[in-house]
């Protein structure tokens, strides 16, 4: 459907590693009923393939009025690049059978923010690592001011859809789902708000502090960011899905 440069043949090769990581189960980054992750390896390294499952007559509904969900990310992913926004690379577009996939380069030595903030952020920190926990937090508000100053709304701009990295003293950030940037929303006030309610539901590795940070971070000066109903509707959102997450649970 798209490509970069990559041949049918590479492609097929692909998919095909594809899916004897899903039989074996070695590269699996995700397998769920509508989409499945792999890490698989490609003629240039590395590719992160994403597997877009149609699950009966309402997806291929869809897929037909909207296009495919592979399609959509590809978009999405073009939209990235051209506000200069981090995102995997995307390479290829492709259908088979009753699935679509899109195929990215997979970035080396970047892991999920909420595993980070989890994992190395989430206990008793030394002088070092507080100073490094505050430039993610502060670098990171940074990086989604300028995505929402770019008129770019993502539907699920939670932790688990990005993707950071340390570099020096600087943090880097890739955004996921590409597919959830919808050039049919546009950035309301009140959107504005439910993404960062969204990124603030990390269960672990982040204090209120870190919250207030973020927000000074994000706000740049703009006062009716940190007064008024703005903040409130943050957390109201935020609150919203504790409790929608503990009634699942």
């Amino acid at each position: 459907i798209h490509t970069t440069g990559l041949s049918p043949q590479e492609i097929e090769a692909i998919l095909t590693a594809h899916d004897s990581a899903l039989a074996s189960g070695d590269g699996v980054l995700k397998d769920q009923p509508r989409t499945a992750v792999t890490r698989v390896r490609g003629g240039t390294g590395w590719v992160c393939v994403k597997e877009y499952r149609r699950q009966g007559m309402v997806d291929r509904t869809k897929d037909v009025l909207r296009g495919s969900r592979a399609s959509r990310a590809w978009e999405g992913a073009r939209r990235l690049a051209a506000d200069g926004i981090a995102a995997p690379e995307p390479l290829a577009v492709a259908e088979r059978g009753h699935a679509a996939y899109l195929l990215t380069r997979y970035i080396e030595e970047a892991v999920p923010l909420n595993r980070m903030l989890a994992d190395r952020f989430g206990g008793r920190l030394s002088a070092e690592e507080a100073q490094a926990k505050r430039r993610l937090i502060e670098q990171l508000a940074q990086w989604l001011r300028h995505a929402h100053d770019s008129g770019v709304y993502h539907d699920d701009w939670s932790a688990k859809n990005i993707l950071v990295a340390e570099a020096a003293d600087r943090w880097v950030f890739h955004l996921l789902d590409f597919e959830s940037i919808s050039p049919r929303k546009p950035l309301t006030r009140r959107r504005m708000a439910k993404n960062l309610a969204q990124l603030s539901d990390i269960p672990r590795g982040v204090s209120r502090t870190d919250k207030m940070r973020f927000m000074i971070a994000y706000a740049r000066g703009d006062e009716s960011l940190l007064r008024d109903r703005f903040p409130r509707e943050v957390m109201a959102m935020a609150r919203q899905r504790v409790l929608a997450r503990e009634r699942h649970r």
